[in-house]
Parts: C-alpha cells; sequence; structure tokens
C-alpha cells in the first residue's frame, strides 16, 4: 500500500492550503503542502511551537485547512476510545470532510535485544531491517482516532509517527515505510520554513516557551503600575469636577477609543459620526471634531497634560489598562479587531501591556489578548491568556465567554461572525458583548 498522502488529491494534487484557522486571506498566495514532509514541517508553525509528546490533527475542508488541533499524548492507563472521541467532537465546528493525524512521541522501535527504545533509530540504525516494537508506537491512538472519524464520516488522509527528523505511516501494512522510518527532507523543510517563516513570528521551542510568554514581568509592572493609578485618578478627578459626570465619561470614552484605535484597527481612524443615543449628547464636545493629530493645547485632556514626561510605550500601556476596563470602549475596540486583516499586530502589542498588567487590571487585557490570538489562529496564547484572565478574575464574564468558545475548538471565524451581528453604535453606546 502506498502512503495516501503521496497519492491522494490533498497532497499529490498539492491542495491541502496553510496556514490553518482562517491564516490566509483573498490576497495571499496559497501555500499547498505536498507531501508528508511538508505537513510534518509545517506543523510547529501552524501551532506556534515544536510539539513534544502531542497528537495533532489538521483538519481540512474542502482540501484548505480549517483547524490545527493539538492535545498531550494520552497515558496508556487512560481510555483511549473516550480520549479520541472527545478531541473529534471538539473539531466539529470546523466541519472537516478529511484530516490528517500526527503522533509526535518517542522512539517507536527498539533493535533486537535492546532495553533501550531510545536507542533504536541512532549511529548505524538505518541498517537494521528488523528492528522491534518499543512503548513509543502508539497504534491504540491510531486505531482509536481512525474510527472516531470513520464514525464521523472524515475522510483519514493518513497518521503519521514523529520522532526527531524520522516519521512513520500507521496506515502502511506491507512495507512501504522502511522499519526505521523515512527522514524529513531537509530541502522541504526549508521551503515550508521559508514561505510560513514569513507570515508570522517563528515557532517557539515548546508550548511551555509559549505559555511563559505571558507571564507577568514583574519590572515592567513596577514602571506601568504609577501610570495606571495616575490615570485612574486624573479620570476620576475629572469626573467629579464636571458638570455633567455622563458627557464627560463619554467624551473621555471617545478619547480613549480615538487614541488606542491604532492598536486595533487597519483603518485606525474612528468613525466621525457619534450615537445620537450618548448620554447627554448636547453637553459633550464630541472628541473627533478635530483629527487626532490636530489637537490644540486647549484640546488636551488632563491626563496628556500631566504625563508630557512618561515614555510613549509607558503611556500607552496604561492608558489601555484603564480603558479596556470601561466595556463601551472595550468592545468598540474589539468591534475594530474582528475587522481587522492582521490581528498579528495587536496581539503583539497587547502581549506586552499583558505582561505588565497588575492583579485587578488583567482580566480585560487578558481577555482581549485571548481573542487577537484567536483570531490569528494561536490556540496556545489564546488559552493561556484567557486563563489569564479567569486568574484574575473568575467571574469576567467576556474571559469565561472566550474560555469556553477556545475549549469547544470554535475556529475564530465564530468570533468575527458574533461581532458582525452587532454595529459599532452599539459596542459604543452600551450594547455590550458581556455586561
Amino acid at each position: 500500500m502506498s502512503n495516501p498522502l503521496q497519492t491522494h488529491p490533498v497532497a499529490g494534487g498539492g491542495s491541502c492550503v496553510a496556514p490553518a484557522c482562517d491564516g490566509s486571506t483573498p490576497d495571499e498566495p496559497d501555500f499547498r503542502l505536498s507531501g508528508p514532509d511538508a505537513v510534518i514541517a509545517s506543523i510547529p508553525y501552524l501551532i506556534g511551537f515544536h510539539p513534544q509528546d502531542s497528537v495533532v490533527v489538521v483538519w481540512l475542508r474542502n482540501h484548505r485547512a480549517a483547524l490545527t488541533q493539538r492535545v498531550d499524548v494520552p497515558s496508556r492507563e487512560c481510555d483511549i476510545d473516550a480520549e479520541a472521541a472527545a478531541t473529534v467532537a471538539m473539531a466539529r465546528p470546523a466541519a472537516a470532510d478529511s484530516a490528517v493525524i500526527l503522533i509526535f512521541g518517542q522512539d517507536p522501535w527498539e533493535l533486537p535485544g535492546s532495553s533501550d527504545a531510545g536507542q533504536g533509530l541512532r549511529g548505524e540504525a538505518d541498517a537494521v531491517t528488523s528492528p522491534l516494537p518499543a512503548d513509543g508506537w502508539r497504534e491504540d491512538i491510531a486505531s482509536a482516532l481512525q474510527a472516531c472519524l470513520e464514525r464521523e464520516r472524515v475522510a483519514c488522509l493518513d497518521i503519521l509517527h514523529v520522532f526527531e527528523d524520522r516519521w512513520w505511516s500507521y496506515l502502511c501494512q506491507d512495507g512501504c515505510c522502511p522499519r526505521v522510518g523515512r527522514r524529513l527532507d531537509p530541502q522541504v523543510q526549508a521551503e515550508v520554513a521559508s514561505w510560513l517563516g514569513s507570515t508570522g513570528s517563528p515557532p517557539a521551542p515548546s508550548r511551555q516557551a509559549v505559555v511563559a510568554d505571558l507571564d507577568a514581568d514583574q519590572q515592567a509592572r513596577a514602571i506601568v503600575q504609577p501610570e495606571v493609578e495616575r490615570i485612574v485618578a486624573a479620570l476620576t478627578a475629572r469626573l467629579a469636577g464636571a458638570a455633567s459626570p455622563a458627557a464627560e465619561l463619554e467624551q473621555w470614552r471617545s478619547e480613549q477609543i480615538r487614541d488606542l484605535l491604532p492598536v486595533f484597527s487597519d483603518s485606525q481612524q474612528e468613525p466621525r459620526s457619534q450615537p445620537a443615543s450618548h448620554a447627554n449628547q448636547d453637553d459633550a464636545k464630541p472628541a473627533d471634531d478635530k483629527p487626532a493629530d490636530d489637537k490644540t493645547s486647549d484640546d488636551k485632556t488632563s491626563d496628556d497634560k500631566t504625563a508630557d514626561d512618561k515614555p510613549a510605550d509607558q503611556q500607552r500601556a496604561g492608558q489601555l489598562l484603564v480603558a479596556l476596563a470601561d466595556i463601551r470602549v472595550r468592545d468598540t475596540l474589539l468591534w475594530h479587531l474582528a475587522a481587522s486583516t492582521d490581528p498579528r499586530r495587536s496581539l503583539s502589542a497587547m502581549l506586552g501591556v499583558l505582561r505588565a498588567a497588575g492583579p485587578g487590571h488583567i482580566a480585560p487585557i487578558a481577555t482581549c489578548t485571548a481573542i487577537a490570538a484567536w483570531l490569528t489562529g494561536d490556540g496556545v496564547r489564546a488559552s493561556a491568556a484567557a486563563q489569564r484572565a479567569l486568574a484574575d478574575d473568575g467571574e469576567y464574564v467576556l474571559g469565561v465567554l472566550v474560555a469556553r468558545s477556545l475549549a469547544a475548538g470554535l475556529a475564530p471565524a465564530a468570533w468575527r461572525e458574533v461581532m458582525r451581528q452587532v454595529t459599532l453604535e452599539e459596542c459604543r453606546t452600551g450594547r455590550a458583548l458581556a455586561e
């Protein structure tokens, strides 16, 4: 039996498109995976890190990657059938019609008479023609997942076992794969890295490294926290001294949206028309009567007047942490983020602010970071950010919603559809996503 990925149209015809999770736009050329080597080489770029002891499923719809899913390799003591069923169930929203399964595990073979499976493919092992199965070979996982795909009527294109720079197919039964495996083609690896590496950040060495990228930076927090406190105090004083606190709050919200829009939007400009339902609109001077870069000294807010000597990144971080705590500001900016064609830029900006956030201000920025990561197809960072949000505030409703959506395996398109169902005015004037 020949290898399915070498003869099936998805691979041989060059129509398995990457990156996954809505990672390509109509203006981008399709990158087509042309065999097992290309599929394996693409995985670190699709999930954001080099997997270890992982089961990865690339779900395809109409020969295009719809979702790339990763779970830990279950222990042999687990109910493998139940684990496989749960994994497949989480991917149902992707509506896939075919899939490739990859098991990134341990050395699957050992030399005859050897008690060390880890030596099975080292040194002169290529000359060995009759190695013996070792614990690394997980036929139980392969069979359970294949059975689940059959029940779901999803075509299983191949099931690959990957160890270091070699791979085997669980579906080869007549010796089409050498017992010592096939080496990944360095040229194919280089081609995949050249294309996928140009579309985003290089993959991290491990999942733990990705999660650690979201950990608190105590030095940055010590710098930003005083700015947060200053901004909160200035806003409190501003509202206390206003003739109409409600109108002044709306004015402040418009200023925050205007200032922070470049972080969330491609257009970098808020629509000039203001919703008629703003509280006490007649008493409030619309913030965008003048362009954002055309402020005079009279137009400066109290925050601007007392912060001119602050580093720009420190000011922006403090402003973002305070502004996102306001649901109307948050939802308006998230509406723009959903329409953005490059959420990776927003994700990069928010990651640094999240690391600098202190207790009580983490949940909003962490939730927005999770959404930005989700929109880029970066499920690991999205899940880690959502968990940081809930660790700060377990009842932060939008954080709970995002965490549940990610756990259910919903694709980024699900979030964009949610945002398409609300208007910019509804976000700005009070119909919040989660209030």
